[in-house]
């Protein structure tokens, strides 16, 4: 599973140094081949509706979570998959819209699978 990490936060949470350290393991990782990413499926929401979701399931330890953290979040992930800064997303990425109820996702996402899953040997 690859991923793209968001540590770069105003927040203060990490060191410039070990941002460093996580950029260049995730430029590393990306040039690995059996890392190689064909598209990404982007479940893409609001940060009122994730604040909402973080309540409704009040789990222990998310309880720290921020409207402004959700929203940076937010802003980072659009950025990053939707192309707004120089260092866009690799690979095509497929939007789905995560605003509605969790059945509404459900069927979008079954509804594009051929769609997610083209060129994808399962």
């Amino acid at each position: 599973m690859l991923f793209h990490t968001f540590f770069r936060l105003p927040s203060g949470l990490i060191s410039e140094g070990d941002f460093k350290v996580q950029e260049e393991f995730y430029d590393w990782s990306c040039g690995l081949p059996f890392m190689k990413l064909d598209r990404i499926v982007y479940l893409r929401t609001t940060p009122d509706v994730c604040a909402e979701r973080i309540r409704k399931r009040d789990r222990k330890g998310e309880g720290w979570i921020e409207m402004d953290y959700l929203r940076q979040l937010h802003d980072l992930h659009d950025d990053w998959l939707l192309g707004r800064k120089p260092k866009r997303c690799p690979v095509p990425v497929l939007v789905i819209d995560s605003t509605d109820s969790l059945d509404k996702v459900t069927s979008t996402y079954y509804g594009r699978r051929d769609e997610i899953f083209s060129g994808i040997k399962i």
